[in-house]
């Protein structure tokens, strides 16, 4: 080793050197390594003029570990900073990109009759996206507000009798595909509910993920229309039915009364087959001819009635 050289250690010495330590590895007794730490005193002898050099030697194994260790750590904590920075560098990037993302969404629903949800795949369709327009749609302020109602999900909106049916129908559609398209009544912010039209399509991501993007439309004034147009008709077919029966339970009566007072009439001088036919007395002659007046009258009546209904 160049710290035990003779002519270094003395030319140290001239120098003005009179304590040199060292460190260097060696072997203990057993072996073992050791890290060596040598302290060397250095004088020169008044009596003989030599140099002298006194050692004393401390063991510096473990101290020499516990600085490795804190090395490594210091070293560690700084790839962690690092780390960290990087982290914050990528997240600054996921943000940026998502809000860009968000921006797109709006402005693709600004230009779209209706609004748009995003919901995650879970039990309860919890939402992950709502645009302002589908907020505004059922009165609410924002979509936060609009998300809060609903405690986090469409189900809370939804008009309890509509849960089951719609989300059935949704359901089984999606057996057959990955997009559905179905009608229920979503509560607004007044209370009130009205009918939309809920166009979902089921999006898998690439990290496998799944997500349901819907395209929400205002139906409520289309269907209350097409619901009051439905009770119309039913209202007309009960109407019509009733006419129908009317007319038969009313004209059969009257047509055989009719008839046989027309019997009485082309007939009146065969006594036989009109009294065969009806049982009629000289004198009710002027009744039967105003019997068959009348009655003649009310089946017009009925007829014309039953046309103008038909047209």
């Amino acid at each position: 080793m160049n710290e035990f050289d003779r002519e270094r250690l003395l030319k140290r010495f001239e120098n003005g050197e009179r304590h040199i330590s060292f460190r260097y590895w060696t072997r203990t007794a057993t072996f073992e390594p050791m890290l060596a730490e040598d302290h060397m005193a250095l004088y020169r002898d008044a009596e003989t003029g030599d140099v002298i050099a006194v050692n004393y030697v401390l063991d510096r194994t473990e101290h020499y570990r516990l600085e490795e260790k804190e090395r490594a750590l210091e070293k560690s904590n700084q790839e962690y900073i690092k780390l960290l920075e990087e982290e914050k560098k990528h997240t600054a990037i996921i943000e940026k990109l998502t809000q860009e993302l968000r921006n797109e969404l709006d402005w693709f629903s600004v230009s779209i009759p209706g609004g748009v949800k995003i919901s995650n795949d879970d039990p309860t369709y919890s939402f992950k996206y709502v645009s302002e327009q589908f907020a505004n749609m059922l009165g609410y302020n924002t979509p936060e507000e609009l998300i809060e109602a609903g405690q986090g999900s469409i189900l809370g909106l939804a008009h309890p009798e509509d849960i089951t049916r719609g989300l059935a129908d949704a359901l089984d559609q999606y057996t057959r595909s990955d997009h559905y398209a179905t009608i229920y009544r979503i509560r607004c912010k007044d209370g009130t509910y009205k009918y939309i039209e809920d166009r979902g399509q089921k999006v898998r991501k690439p990290d496998g993920t799944v997500e349901h993007w819907n395209l929400m439309l205002d139906k409520n004034d289309f269907m209350i229309k097409s619901i009051a147009l439905e009770s119309e008709k039913k209202a007309n077919q009960s109407k019509s039915a009733f006419l129908s029966r009317m007319s038969h339970d009313m004209r059969t009566p009257l047509n055989g009364i009719t008839g046989l007072l027309k019997i009485n009439e082309n007939h009146f001088d065969d006594i036989d087959l009109v009294k065969e036919k009806i049982p009629v007395k000289e004198t009710w002659a002027p009744v039967s001819i105003s019997l068959w007046k009348s009655g003649t009258f009310a089946a017009d009546i009925f007829k014309h009635l039953w046309q103008l209904y038909q047209i």
